[in-house]
């Protein structure tokens, strides 16, 4: 009996010990900067050029759960955002950022399409990012930017 006790006292330790570099990789995978897009940050942002259609994709698990692009409107007018998402079970978000930082909109989900979000504005000379996010999951999307002067 007091061999298993022994035993026992050991065991707990030396389970925690083989467990932790473990769960600390298992954590560092999910952060690993090297994993991550470029354009993860919104000072990182990719250029996505007016009225052509971009495809991307963001993914929880693998470390690259959003991306931020960019887009320039040369003159007032009509812009026009779409992203489609193939995958909605990741619940993606997304919405238009002005150059500094003020969101200027959730591009919300309709009831009649699943996958196609959307938001019109009248645009001034400018910057403005588009940011895009998994909470769980992972989905290729495609997004453009459309400009109307």
């Amino acid at each position: 009996m007091l061999r298993s006790a022994r035993r026992s006292a050991l065991a707990s330790p030396l389970a925690l010990l083989l467990a932790a570099p473990l769960t600390f990789a298992a954590c560092q995978l999910e952060d690993d900067p090297e994993r991550n897009s470029e354009d993860s940050e919104r000072t990182t942002a990719i250029e996505m050029p007016m009225d052509r259609v971009i495809i991307d994709n963001v993914d929880f698990y693998n470390g690259d759960r959003t991306d931020w692009k960019y887009f320039i409107v040369p003159s007032e007018g009509l812009v026009k955002v779409v992203v489609n998402f193939d995958n909605e079970n990741a619940s993606p978000e997304v919405e238009v950022v002005n150059s500094v930082g003020q969101v200027l909109s959730n591009l919300e989900l309709p009831e009649s399409n699943q996958f196609l979000r959307q938001l019109s504005f009248n645009g001034q000379p400018g910057t403005y990012y588009l940011h895009v996010w998994v909470e769980e999951g992972e989905t290729d999307y495609s997004a453009e930017a459309q400009f109307q002067p």
